[in-house]
């Protein structure tokens, strides 16, 4: 399982259709553009589903990324690059074993486990637990298939951390369904305040443990993001029930707002420290992105509420 025998085997059918095939089907688990799905769902479908969801893919890839980092385990073309090589299709290069910079590539977190193939289970199984369709299940598992030979075959995971990523996005999911269970029945299972409590000590208990940038970004998105959802839920009142010509409407504002707002963020940040050179720190990634979270569950919705009843489209939002 974590011998490069699977990566040579796939990477024998190395060619530009099959590098592209694979690259496609890796992105569908990468969780900047799981997040972006799951946020035009706020817009447009179910805010409440959505924001369980949105928990449980970033806590998930919070824990995913501890793990790495406790296990400090090395990839496949690091092990062995006489046999295995990276294959950075959207860099437009691939960096061979004789090359000086394959030692710096694209991936440059630990293997274990595999992050994409965690997420992949993790979204496309909440999904099919949200929609309840024969068909989405299946599809759900077809999906996760290729991307866990998609991280094998580009050379960024063996079958065994795959294999373990498969493993913990089962449980992360398992544990998100027995929430979303019990949160049906009358009684729920606790309180808001202690819910909103949860949603800001559990992501910050998990970054506190082995801080970096990559931690805190996740971490402070999930804060703003679950600030913003009760405030909204409180003050804003947006229904995302609405007719379908105004969700392109709604992707386009909510997207503008969040570029608005992560370089207004990046901007002010400049401006306070320009004796110095440009910061790339914990704390910058965690205003943006606590600022980006913030958009997406409250600025956004606002907006949207704003615009109806300004009759700028259908008023179905408030």
């Amino acid at each position: 399982m974590f011998d490069p025998f699977w990566n040579t085997f796939l990477q024998h059918l190395q060619s530009p259709l099959a590098d592209w095939f694979f690259e496609f089907w890796t992105l569908a688990a990468y969780s900047p553009v799981l997040v972006g799905v799951l946020c035009v769902f706020s817009w447009t479908r179910d805010k409440n589903a959505t924001f369980g969801m949105i928990l449980l893919v970033l806590l998930s890839a919070m824990i995913g990324h501890l793990i790495k980092e406790l296990v400090q385990a090395p990839r496949p073309f690091q092990v062995d690059p006489a046999r295995v090589e990276l294959r950075d299709v959207l860099m437009r290069r691939q960096l061979h074993k004789d090359s000086p910079s394959w030692a710096m590539p694209a991936q440059t977190s630990y293997s274990f486990p595999s992050g994409h193939a965690q997420l992949a289970v993790c979204f496309w199984g909440a999904l099919a637990l949200w929609r309840r369709r024969a068909v989405l299940t299946v599809v759900a598992v077809c999906v996760v298939t290729l991307t866990g030979l998609s991280r094998v075959y580009l050379g960024a995971h063996f079958m065994g951390d795959v294999a373990g990523g498969v493993v913990l996005g089962g449980a992360g999911l398992g544990v998100y369904a027995m929430l979303v269970r019990l949160a049906r029945r009358p009684w729920g299972f606790a309180s808001p305040a202690l819910n909103a409590v949860l949603v800001v000590t559990v992501p910050l208990g998990i970054y506190l443990v082995r801080p970096d940038a990559a931690q805190a970004r996740t971490a402070f998105f999930v804060i703003g993001y679950s600030a913003g959802y009760w405030l909204e839920k409180r003050f804003v009142r947006f229904s995302e029930k609405s007719v379908p010509p105004t969700h392109p409407a709604r992707c386009l504002i909510g997207l503008a707002a969040l570029a608005v707002a992560w370089f207004l963020t990046d901007a002010a940040w400049m401006c306070m420290t320009a004796s110095v050179p440009r910061p790339h720190s914990m704390t910058a990634n965690a205003l943006r992105f606590l600022l980006a979270g913030l958009t997406v569950s409250l600025v956004a919705p606002a907006l949207f509420v704003r615009m109806s009843r300004s009759r700028v489209w259908p008023s179905d939002c408030a």
